[in-house]
């Protein structure tokens, strides 16, 4: 029998798929990098909801893919007296550097690393063929 674990208010959220999102081409072409941080919720169904750009670095033609690619990720629902709830305030910043100041395109899992008491996890992600891209995800 399956047990449903209660949330504590401050547990970070805990993502279960993240889509990496693409290098604008022009962004690409013209060397720029930085990063777009989200605010958002998370709704019962583990879905994103009501994303707000709280900080962009770069030029704003990061925000599209950058969302986009938020818009794809799924979280493990919150759970509150047994039920579903939705997750206010979640935080996590994409962040997108050329793969020529970059050796190997990755996405950095750190809410999933926190969970299993890593700080060095790591996970490859495939870039877009004729994308020579890299994005980072930071959750918190």
């Amino acid at each position: 029998m399956a047990k449903l674990l209660q949330d504590s208010p401050d547990e970070a959220a805990l993502p279960l798929y993240r889509h990496a999102p693409t290098y604008p081409s022009s962004a690409l072409r013209d060397g720029v990098t930085g990063h777009v941080r989200f605010e958002f919720d998370v709704d019962k169904n583990g879905f994103v909801t009501d994303p707000v750009v709280t900080e962009l670095v770069g030029r704003e033609d990061l925000i599209p893919s950058a969302e986009k690619a938020l818009m794809r990720f799924r979280y493990a629902p919150r759970i509150v007296d047994s039920e579903a709830a939705v997750r206010p305030g979640v935080k996590t910043m994409i962040t997108f550097q050329s793969l020529q100041q970059c050796a190997v395109p990755v996405i950095q899992d750190v809410a999933a690393a926190l969970a299993c008491g890593r700080r060095d996890a790591w996970r490859s992600s495939q870039v877009e063929a004729g994308r020579q891209g890299h994005a980072k995800t930071v959750i918190g």
